[in-house]
């Protein structure tokens, strides 16, 4: 619903202020899952690799990550951490 987007798009903008004043990774991946359902899979991408540049191990237990890789590639969008080992972003 328009009241439901409204939420997530202050839930993006806030994790942004948190972030500056503690930029842990987790504060991205959480930007990420509030960025999915506006379809805004471009910024969502890379606050995901931002959360990886930041703290690769903890980006390998996203709970959720299998579902935010998938909306992503389906959207063609693939962030360092939904890559396969050993694979590559190609530019």
């Amino acid at each position: 619903s328009e009241m439901q987007l409204r939420a997530y798009k202050h839930a993006a903008a806030d994790f942004d202020k948190a972030y500056t004043l503690m930029p842990k990774a987790y504060m991205q991946v959480n930007k990420c899952r509030a960025l999915l359902p506006l379809k805004r899979y471009k910024e969502a991408s890379e606050a995901l690799d931002l959360a990886y540049k930041i703290n690769p191990k903890g980006c390998e237990g996203i709970e959720d990550k299998g579902r935010i890789c998938d909306v992503l590639a389906q959207n063609n969008f693939i962030p360092k951490p939904c890559l396969k080992p050993g694979t590559e972003v190609s530019k």
